[in-house]
C-alpha cells in the first residue's frame, strides 16, 4: 500500500489511467470505489468520461456506476462520521461564531472589531456597522476554516497561548499587531463550540489512520483527481492513508521537463514559506511561471509524504505543432520561452484562429460574446460537445448577476 502520484499533460490522459484502475474490480464486487474531486463540475466530466470505458463491452456504451465522489472535506467528515453536522464547517460555525462576537465586544483585545461593527456608536453610522454582522461573521467562519485546513500550525499556536506579548503565526514569525484579536476570538469560539478543535481532531484523525483503527470505513483503494492544489491537512491525511490503503492521485501538470527540472532544488529544501519559494527562478516560460504556483507548492509539499511518482503521462506532443494553441503547449509542456524570431519562423497560418482575445467593455457584454462564440464553434464543429468546454472566470458570483 502507498500513495501512488500520477502526473499528466491532460486531463483526458488521467481520466484513461484512472479507468484502467477502476476497471479492475475490487475483492468485494459491492464495495463503493472512492474518487475525490475538487469541485462538482470535476465531477460531472469525469462521471462522463469514466462511461465511455467502465462496463463497455462494445465502443463506448458503458456506464459509471459504483463510484463514490467526494471532496476533501467530505473524506475527513466521512471518516469522523459528522458528514451532516460538522460543527466546524463554515455555514455551521457561522451561529456560534455570531453569538461570540456579541458576547466579546466590550472586550478590551476586541476593540478594533467592535469599532468596524458600530459598537456603542449612536446614529445612522453605527447603524450601518452593525448590519455588518452577519457578513463579518459569515467572513470570519470561513477565514477559521482555512485556517485549520491551510495552516493548522497557526491555529495550534493561538491554542497554545501566546509568547510573552505577542501571538505566533504558526511559522516561527509573530502576528501582525492589528491582528492580534483573532487569537483571542478564536480561543473563545473554541470554548462554545463542543468537542474537540479541528487541530485536535485532524492530529488524531490521522494518528488513528497511521495505526489502522480507523481505515475500516474506507474501500481498499481510492483516486484523487483533477488537484492543482492541495492543503497541508489534505496530504497528511493521504500520507497516513496510504499506509493501509491504495491511494493514487492523478495530477494535472503542464510541464514534465519543469517537474523534473524542480525536483533536485525541491528534494533538498522541502516545504518552505511562501516567501522564501526560489523555485520560480528556474522556469522559462511566463505562463508557467505566473499560473503555475500552486503545482510548484505541491510538487514541494508531496516531498514530505511517502509518495512514489509514477512515469508522467503524456509527455512528449502526438505530432509536430502547427497551430498557435499547439505551439503554445509545446512551449509549455517544454518550458521554453521562443525568441520573436523563432515564432516568426513557425509558418503558422495567418488565418488560424486557435487562441481568441475578445475585448468586451462590460461583464454583460463578455457573456454576450461568450454565448456567441460557443455557438458558432458548436455550428462549426459537429463533433465538439458541450462536455469539451470549460469556462473560466476570475470571479463567478459577478459572472452569474449577468446570465
Amino acid at each position: 500500500m502507498a500513495l501512488h502520484v500520477h502526473r499528466g499533460t491532460r486531463a483526458d490522459l488521467l481520466a484513461e489511467d484512472l479507468a484502467a484502475i477502476l476497471a479492475v474490480p475490487p475483492h468485494d464486487p459491492f464495495a463503493p470505489e472512492i474518487v475525490i474531486v475538487p469541485a462538482r463540475g470535476v465531477e460531472r466530466w469525469l462521471t462522463q468520461r469514466l462511461s465511455h470505458r467502465l462496463g463497455a463491452l462494445h465502443g463506448d456504451d458503458g456506464v459509471c456506476a459504483g463510484v463514490q465522489f467526494l471532496s476533501p472535506n467530505s473524506l475527513v467528515t466521512l471518516l469522523l462520521g459528522t458528514d451532516r453536522d460538522d460543527p466546524w464547517l463554515p455555514d455551521q460555525l457561522l451561529w456560534p461564531l455570531l453569538s461570540t462576537i456579541d458576547t466579546s465586544l466590550d472586550e478590551e483585545w476586541a476593540h478594533s472589531l467592535a469599532a468596524h461593527l458600530g459598537h456603542h456608536q449612536d446614529g445612522a453610522a453605527g447603524r450601518l456597522r452593525a448590519g455588518r454582522r452577519y457578513s463579518v461573521a459569515r467572513r470570519l467562519a470561513g477565514l477559521f476554516h482555512g485556517y485549520a485546513v491551510q495552516r493548522p500550525n497557526l491555529l495550534l499556536a493561538w491554542e497554545t497561548g501566546p509568547v510573552g506579548d505577542s501571538w505566533g503565526d504558526g511559522a516561527g514569525g509573530v502576528l501582525p499587531a492589528d491582528l492580534a484579536w483573532q487569537p483571542h476570538l478564536w480561543r473563545a469560539l473554541t470554548r462554545v463550540v463542543p468537542g474537540p478543535t479541528p487541530v485536535a481532531r485532524h492530529a488524531a484523525t490521522v494518528s488513528a489512520l497511521r495505526d489502522g483503527s480507523q481505515v475500516g470505513v474506507l474501500p481498499a483503494r481510492l483516486s484523487l483527481f483533477g488537484h492543482t492544489r492541495l492543503a497541508r491537512t489534505e496530504l497528511d491525511l493521504l500520507d497516513a492513508l496510504g499506509q493501509h490503503r491504495e491511494v493514487h492521485l492523478f495530477l494535472p501538470h503542464p510541464s514534465p521537463r519543469l517537474w523534473d527540472e524542480l525536483a533536485d532544488e525541491i528534494a533538498v529544501s522541502g516545504p518552505v514559506p511562501r516567501s522564501q519559494d526560489r523555485t520560480v527562478l528556474s522556469v522559462q516560460h511566463p505562463l508557467l511561471a505566473s499560473l503555475g504556483r500552486d503545482i510548484r507548492e505541491v510538487q514541494r509539499a508531496l516531498q514530505a509524504t511517502t509518495a512514489s511518482t509514477s512515469l508522467a503521462l503524456g509527455a512528449t506532443p502526438p505530432e509536430a505543432p502547427h497551430t498557435w494553441l499547439q505551439w503554445l503547449q509545446s512551449d509549455v509542456r517544454l518550458d521554453r520561452q521562443p525568441s520573436l524570431l523563432e515564432a516568426r519562423q513557425r509558418g503558422i497560418n495567418p488565418h488560424d484562429n486557435t487562441i481568441q482575445v475578445h475585448a468586451c467593455h462590460g461583464p454583460a457584454r463578455q457573456v454576450e460574446v461568450l454565448r456567441e462564440a460557443l455557438l458558432g464553434l458548436l455550428a462549426d464543429d459537429p463533433s465538439l460537445e458541450p462536455r469539451s468546454i470549460l469556462v473560466m472566470c476570475p470571479d463567478i458570483e459577478l459572472s452569474l448577476i449577468h446570465i
